[in-house]
């Protein structure tokens, strides 16, 4: 099911379906793990994509098998781990799907490291927190409950016991949804891994966002996934997987047959 290996320095719970196929290194979600943030009815997005790649997953630090520390949760330091995670199966240059949290650190690995990766998919992923619907608020607020879904999965699987929870939703919620990320868009054009942005047409940051997220990378390609959340992984994860696929053939933007804002991205 999964083994641990040291990552920084960390004991780090690492799934890796193994194989001769190209891999794709698949980041969860916040404050679930790599079980836990793909949905529960069979079959899920990794599932789906293991029919074809290699499927690498990891828990991140505080998230799901591998315990917390007494560090603050940072996009920044998780992007660190994934780094970790990349060199320790020298995977590099990989496919990365992050989903939300997972897609927001990856804007960070593909600024820091882009050595690292050879495409990315962000998935409901957001570039600056103050883009959070205001209604969201009271969403998260009830699925960190200490009774709520998002508690129980971890007390089943964590080190830390279940009594740790309220510490690791507290730095969730203040790293995702008070502080982080802060990216300006001009920070993001710096950005050269060719990217796949997906987003449910419901989910909890504005289209006009994904949008600007979508326009703000040079070679990026868009999806909005109709009557779809910011669950959309669970809600249409056959849809994902058949875009995911596509962009994985063709990462680079390819030249369409009437051009208007966008040209195919250049080669190097």
């Amino acid at each position: 099911m999964g083994e641990y290996i040291v990552v920084r320095g960390h004991r780090t719970w690492v799934h890796d379906t193994g194989g001769d196929r190209p891999a794709v290194l698949m980041l969860h979600g916040g404050l679930t793990s790599s079980e836990t943030s793909w949905g529960w009815r069979s079959p899920t997005l990794p599932e789906l994509l293991n029919e074809h790649l290699r499927v690498v997953q990891f828990d991140r630090r505080g998230h799901g098998r591998t315990a917390d520390t007494d560090e603050p949760f940072h996009y920044a330091s998780m992007a660190d781990e994934a780094a970790g995670v990349i060199e320790a199966l020298d995977l590099a240059p990989v496919a990365a799907v992050g989903y939300s949290d997972g897609g927001n650190l990856l804007l960070h690995l593909a600024l820091g490291r882009p050595e690292l990766l050879a495409s990315m998919v962000l998935i409901s992923a957001n570039f600056h927190h103050d883009a959070l619907h205001v209604e969201s608020s009271a969403i998260l607020d009830a699925v960190t409950a200490p009774d709520g879904p998002l508690a129980n999965a971890y007390a089943v699987r964590s080190p830390d016991g279940g009594d740790h929870w309220p510490v690791v939703a507290a730095k969730g919620l203040k790293m995702g949804v008070q502080e982080e990320p802060t990216f300006a868009a001009d920070e993001l054009s710096a950005i050269t891994v060719p990217t796949l942005v997906i987003a449910g047409d419901d989910d909890m940051f504005p289209t006009a966002h994904t949008v600007a997220l979508y326009d703000t990378l040079p070679d990026a390609q868009l999806a909005i996934v109709p009557n779809s959340s910011h669950l959309v992984a669970m809600e249409q994860p056959s849809t994902l997987a058949n875009l995911i696929l596509e962009f994985l053939q063709h990462p680079k933007r390819q030249s369409t047959m009437l051009p208007i804002k966008r040209t195919a991205a250049a080669t190097t």
